[in-house]
């Protein structure tokens, strides 16, 4: 449309090119109603329906997980990128990351909606947070935490076994290498390097017993095994440390 409000000539075509060949998966409709105006041969493929399948028919009873959109309110929010569950007519389950994109046309609103597959990554990520939960539940049953510090940055990560065998909470407690120091008792905090030197240690690693005191004020035996991994240039970059609690010793 030009400043005369005017339609330019091959606006729409170019425009009906550029959908019908992109790489994603487009599919328009009309906001509320949900009629499906058109879609595009990768969401075709995407879903495996034929264009008579989609074209014509409701976009929230075809993917139900869309059934969101129906709410004006949601349509103007900032999350404007789902994940939905979509099963194909061969049964095969997807999980598709939805985007979209609410415009007027033709004096009504519609939505542009954009589709990614990404069942192998909800797969992906599904497995990692299984086996995160498998380490964390070992770690809680040998009672073996572990603690990593970052020289570059600073900042220490404390699993949660840690904060059980130290006994802080982990919502209110922030770990710092000074903090973790000033826990061990005093006669074996020469076993560790002070804070000012921590950037020029030499260090092949360790595998050794030492008291700390937990929150309570209790004394505690730990066992620690401790390695350093460098990055390059030569510097270092974490100290990595698992932690399992021993009996007490006299």
């Amino acid at each position: 449309m030009n400043s005369e409000g005017q339609h330019q000539p091959g606006y729409e075509s170019q425009f009906e090119l550029l959908f019908q060949v992109s790489p994603l998966a487009h599919i328009l409709f009309e906001a509320g109603t949900g009629k499906v105006f058109s879609v595009n041969q990768r969401a075709m493929d995407m879903l495996g329906q034929t264009r008579e399948k989609l074209v014509g028919h409701n976009i929230f009873i075809l993917m139900d997980g869309l059934s969101v959109l129906k709410n004006n309110n949601n349509l103007h929010n900032d999350n404007r990128r789902h994940i939905l569950a979509y099963t194909k007519t061969d049964q095969t389950s997807l999980k598709l990351e939805v985007s979209f994109f609410l415009f007027k046309g033709e004096g009504r609103n519609c939505i542009l909606l954009s589709c990614t597959d990404v069942t192998e990554r909800e797969q992906a990520m599904c497995t990692l947070a299984d086996l995160q939960d498998k380490l964390i539940a070992a770690q809680t049953i040998a009672k073996i935490g572990y603690w990593q510090y970052n020289f570059n940055t600073g900042k220490m990560f404390w699993s949660d076994e840690v904060y059980e065998i130290w006994g802080v909470d982990k919502h209110s407690f922030e770990p710092g290498y000074t903090t973790f120091l000033n826990s061990v008792h005093p006669d074996d905090r020469m076993l560790f390097p002070a804070p000012a030197s921590l950037s020029d240690i030499e260090f092949n690693g360790y595998d050794m017993e030492h008291r700390i005191y937990a929150a309570d004020g209790n004394l505690k035996w730990v066992h620690g095994k401790g390695i350093l991994k460098k990055i390059q240039p030569a510097r270092l970059n974490t100290w990595k440390e698992p932690f399992r609690i021993s009996p007490l010793k006299s």
